[in-house]
């Protein structure tokens, strides 16, 4: 599929053709160009090798020496010359369980990388999303525009013809050229805009700025309760990030606490050279016990530091949860709020559309005057602008919504939780 892809995009180059982008697919681009994903991904890795590490330390150890001793003369059962070869074996048995629960929390703080990444993921997809959004909503201002100068230049060519033949005066199309003049300025500042919107677009994506944007996200009119967003909560991966992060907080008690349990350490040595009178000897092994007495007072320091960060993590993911929850009901909000104003304005755009085309056939017969007509048309080009600003926005707050409630890959599109 992705060597097709290439294929149409190659092929479009050739005979000039442009192939519109979706949303999903600079999205995609967006997460293969960002360097903070990339520095995710490391972390994650990182995070990976510290459990491996931390298993490392419950396994045992296998290692060899080899020595060679000359002395001047040899004393007793020590020969002047004293070659040793060996293989040790040291086994850790007990050491109060924290070596088992650091592994548990090497493995709770990889989670957290992982959610971390997934978590920046959403972040810049919001941010692509909204870029993508601003771009599409700014060209079709730009139509919008375009049509409204067009309804003007029809003005101005009747009018004109009206005072060829004395029935409008000439102060008409002068009104009438000067709207149009606010209008021109307003489409270049509009173009300043979309410029600086393509930059940010390629910044984003590394896309060619002059890529073709599809409008592929679809604008549900039905929206489900509020309660169905807020009991995905847990389900965004910032909450499981501080839940894992809250895991390892509480493994690392029991950790700083082990340290106040005895330590018994099994180790084996195998002799494959050796001399004196333990040259027949070819094996022993030894156990090993440590009881920690006193040491200043550093253990219970260490376990009240990590009950300190067990509480801090606590806050925080307390914290992440109420923020989680302000950001559903405002995302919840502000898409409500879009769909009552796009219901509104449909009909404020069916209205003005035909209050213009009566003004203007009622101006042809004497009825109304050129600044009524002139104002009908504001109105209804004035309430298509608004109809089509306040879709994006709603995309947008939609979007914004499904980030917000923790939905998995909101970026995919024809997706079952699409449905919402």
């Amino acid at each position: 599929m992705k060597l097709l892809s290439l294929l149409l995009f190659a092929l479009s180059a050739q005979v000039g053709l442009a192939l519109s982008v979706k949303l999903s697919e600079c999205v995609e681009a967006a997460f293969r160009r960002s360097e903070v994903l990339a520095s995710k991904q490391d972390q994650i890795q990182q995070a990976e090798e510290r459990y491996s590490q931390a298993l490392g330390a419950i396994l045992p150890t296998l290692g060899g020496t080899a020595s060679y001793l000359q002395q001047d003369r040899g004393l007793g059962t020590y020969p002047n010359s004293q070659p040793l070869i060996k293989l040790t074996l040291s086994q850790p048995i007990f050491r109060g369980l924290r070596e088992f629960h650091a592994l548990a929390q090497a493995a709770s703080l990889t989670t957290a990388e992982r959610e971390a990444k997934d978590h920046a993921q959403r972040l810049l997809f919001l941010d692509v999303a909204q870029n993508v959004l601003t771009i599409l909503s700014l060209e079709q201002e730009l139509k919008n525009l375009g049509s409204e100068m067009d309804a003007y230049q029809k003005r101005i060519k009747e009018l004109r013809d009206r005072v060829a033949i004395g029935r409008s005066r000439a102060t008409e199309v002068l009104s009438v050229e000067s709207n149009l003049a606010i209008l021109k300025s307003q489409t270049a500042l509009i173009h300043g805009q979309l410029q600086v919107a393509r930059e940010v677009f390629f910044f984003l994506t590394g896309l060619a700025k002059g890529t073709t944007l599809e409008d592929s996200v679809s604008l549900k009119q039905a929206l489900p309760s509020l309660d169905s967003f807020l009991n995905k909560i847990e389900g965004r991966p910032d909450i499981r990030g501080a839940k894992a992060r809250l895991m390892a907080a509480e493994q690392n008690i029991t950790v700083a606490r082990g340290a106040h349990f005895p330590s018994i350490d099994l180790t084996g040595n195998y002799y494959a050279k050796r001399t004196g009178t333990l040259e027949d000897v070819k094996w022993d092994v030894q156990a090993v016990l440590t009881l920690p007495i006193f040491n200043g007072g550093i253990l219970q320091s260490k376990v009240a530091e990590a009950r300190s960060q067990h509480h801090q993590n606590e806050m925080e993911w307390q914290r992440a949860r109420r923020q989680a929850e302000q950001d559903i009901r405002s995302a919840y909000e502000s898409l409500q709020s879009d769909l009552r104003q796009l219901e509104s304005l449909n009909r404020a755009v069916d209205l003005a559309e035909r209050n213009f085309v009566e003004q203007s056939k009622e101006y042809r017969l004497g009825l109304v005057n050129n600044l009524d007509v002139l104002q009908a048309l504001a109105n209804f080009e004035q309430a298509k602008r608004s109809l089509d600003k306040t879709k994006f926005l709603g995309k947008l707050d939609q979007l914004r919504l499904k980030v917000a409630a923790g939905i998995d890959k909101p970026w995919e599109e024809g997706k079952a939780n699409d449905a919402f």
